[in-house]
C-alpha cells in the first residue's frame, strides 16, 4: 500500500486566545511553504517558544501540540521525530525506529506526555500520556490524517 501525503500544515490551539501552525518544512522541500521563524508561526495571543531557523530536519513537519500552560509546544515530523519548544520537556520520540507510515497528529493530555499517530492508525504514548489503544496493523477503511485529545484527556 502506498500512503500519500495528506497534509501540509499541523494547527494547535494553544491554552490561551491564540493559534500555532507549522508548515510542512523539510531539509530539501522546496516545494514546502514557509514561514518566518523556521516553520512556525504563531497567531493571536499564542506565543513563539522556538522555531526550526538555521535547523535542517529529516523529514516533513507534520504535527504540533501545546503544553497545558500554553508556554511550550511540541513539534512531529513524518518520520516519528518530536521536537520541544518552550516548557514543554523531550519525552521521546519514534525518529530512526522505521515507523510503517508517517507520523500525520499529535495531541497531548493536560497532564503532560503525547500521543503520536500514524497514517495507518499507529499510535505512541509519551510521558503522562497514557496509551489506550492502537488501530496499528489493522486494515482501515481510509488512512488516519489527524487526532486530538478529550478534554479530560
Amino acid at each position: 500500500m502506498r500512503w500519500g501525503r495528506v497534509a501540509k500544515f499541523a494547527v494547535a490551539l494553544s491554552s490561551v486566545a491564540g493559534v500555532i501552525l507549522t508548515a510542512g518544512v523539510h531539509g530539501a522541500g522546496a516545494d514546502a511553504p514557509h514561514f518566518p521563524g523556521g516553520g512556525v508561526l504563531a497567531l493571536g495571543d499564542a506565543k513563539l517558544h522556538g522555531d526550526f531557523s538555521g535547523m535542517s530536519v529529516n523529514s516533513p513537519l507534520e504535527a504540533l501540540a501545546p503544553t497545558a500552560d500554553g508556554n511550550g509546544y511540541w513539534v512531529a515530523a513524518a518520520d516519528g521525530g518530536v521536537f520541544a519548544f518552550g516548557d514543554a520537556p523531550f519525552l521521546g520520540s519514534m525518529g530512526n525506529r522505521g515507523l510503517y507510515a508517517p507520523i500525520v497528529g499529535m495531541a497531548s493530555p493536560d497532564t503532560g506526555g503525547y500521543w503520536l499517530v500514524a497514517l495507518d492508525g499507529g499510535i505512541f504514548a509519551f510521558g503522562d500520556a497514557p496509551f489506550l489503544g492502537s488501530m496499528g496493523g489493522t486494515r482501515l477503511a481510509q488512512p488516519i490524517v489527524g487526532m486530538a485529545a478529550t478534554p479530560d484527556g
